[in-house]
């Protein structure tokens, strides 16, 4: 999957692949640079090629991406014509909120720009809005962050020369999520995938108070962003409704050699 979280200066993306029990590889990460206020230009483009030019896997068959979520609450209408320009890419909305799904439909996004009803929210229904439930995901995430962080630590404290299986380690059982992180991550990745706290407002009748994230002080959470559509990503999929036998089906097709060319 791919997630893309989009600035006005370029577009910060993230690519990661999966396998079952919410397990996440990180295969890359990175800024293109560029404008983004206009369609499939700047950074678009950008984006676009490297969206085509899809995932090799070990064996040396190259697959493309299975589904892509971008941003769309900034330069909306650059972000919809980038995903209505390939089957595999969805135009989502983050929404804050514990009690909203990963993925859903929600409000309408286009207004009606002429007559009586200008100004006001389309209902048709292809006007509906993805959006995705960013509060579940982010204390989810930092859940599969700080448990992978425990198992790798304890992974590499009990090597000593032994062999890699869990079992000659002793190493607990892989917790759910298990996360990895490529070599070349980029240096800011973790500063920004832990940029956000919980925080408890009040609200104004100081009555009840809200508890949200927030970004920390001095902080930027892009690559946050790309991992929460990345989920969104693999929701859509319906990566959670595979199988044992599904899983190992997608590794013979994708891991085998590419067929030779004719």
């Amino acid at each position: 999957t791919l997630g893309a979280d989009i600035q006005g200066d370029g577009i910060y993306c993230e690519l990661v692949g999966w396998g079952p029990n919410q397990e996440s590889w990180q295969l890359d990460a990175r800024f293109l640079p560029g404008d983004t206020d206009i369609a499939m230009e700047g950074a678009w483009a950008a984006l676009d090629a490297y969206s085509r030019a899809g995932v090799t896997f070990p064996g040396g068959k190259v697959v493309p991406i299975d589904q892509e979520c971008v941003d769309a609450g900034y330069h909306t209408e650059a972000a919809r014509a980038y995903c209505e320009a390939a089957a595999n890419r969805l135009a989502v909305f983050g929404r804050s909120g514990w009690d909203r799904p990963v993925l859903g439909r929600g409000e309408a996004i286009r207004t009606e720009q002429r007559g009586k009803k200008a100004g006001r929210a389309g209902v048709r229904e292809e006007d509906r809005a993805f959006l995705v439930g960013t509060y579940p995901v982010k204390l989810s995430w930092y859940g599969f962050l700080r448990e992978s962080m425990k198992w790798h630590a304890q992974r590499i404290e009990n090597e000593d020369g032994k062999s890699s299986s869990s079992e000659a380690i002793g190493l607990p059982p892989q917790p759910k999520g298990l996360v990895h992180v490529g070599r070349d991550v980029p240096e800011d990745w973790f500063e920004q995938v832990s940029a956000e706290a919980i925080t408890t407002k009040k609200k104004r009748s100081g009555l009840v108070a809200a508890r949200e994230w927030s970004v920390m002080p001095g902080r930027q959470n892009h690559y946050l962003d790309c991992r929460v559509y990345n989920r969104a990503a693999a929701e859509k999929l319906l990566l959670d409704r595979l199988s044992g036998e599904d899983w190992e089906r997608l590794r013979t097709e994708r891991h085998a050699q590419p067929e030779p060319e004719t």
